[in-house]
């Protein structure tokens, strides 16, 4: 797995700064997927900070990890970081986002490797149980969201 280091490279707001949460208080991996195509060459990471920032006012990218067709994974955001990604469970949570519309069509194989690898390392390094991998529709206020629109089941069973 290719990890590729974008903290300090991505647009942020000009004031705006995420605060900072201790490591013990994570108890979450947050998946999504982008509902956007495939940009090659780790466009997409910029453009979701873009975005962020641009259009939802964000002090940054709301994402701990971005994880491209091609199985790249693109670290955004510090674990330590509170970042925006799936509202009032932002303080226990890390954000996981597939680039990808899965409701149309499924993670590349390469890409779902990637994924289940980059969750297996941070379930070791932070004691996230596998029950607590959920799919951003899975977490309280936000079942009428599709996302990640992967099976979420089969990934959990996949990781044990």
């Amino acid at each position: 797995m290719k990890i590729v280091d974008m903290r300090g490279k991505l647009p942020v707001h000009p004031q705006k700064r995420y605060q900072e949460r201790p490591l013990n208080s994570i108890y979450y991996i947050a998946i999504h997927h982008s509902l956007t195509d495939n940009i090659p060459g780790g466009s997409d990471v910029e453009a979701f900070a873009r975005y962020h920032v641009e259009t939802n006012d964000w002090p940054g990218i709301g994402y701990h990890y971005v994880i491209d067709a091609d199985g790249t994974v693109y670290k955004c955001n510090s674990a330590t970081t509170k970042s925006y990604h799936v509202g009032k469970h932002n303080r226990f949570s890390l954000g996981v986002c597939l680039v990808g519309d899965f409701s149309n069509y499924p993670p590349t194989d390469i890409q779902y490797q990637a994924t289940k690898e980059l969750i297996q390392q941070l379930i070791n390094a932070y004691g996230v149980t596998v029950d607590n991998v959920l799919g951003h529709s899975e977490f309280e206020g936000y079942k009428w969201k599709k996302c990640p629109c992967i099976n979420m089941d089969k990934l959990r069973r996949d990781l044990t």
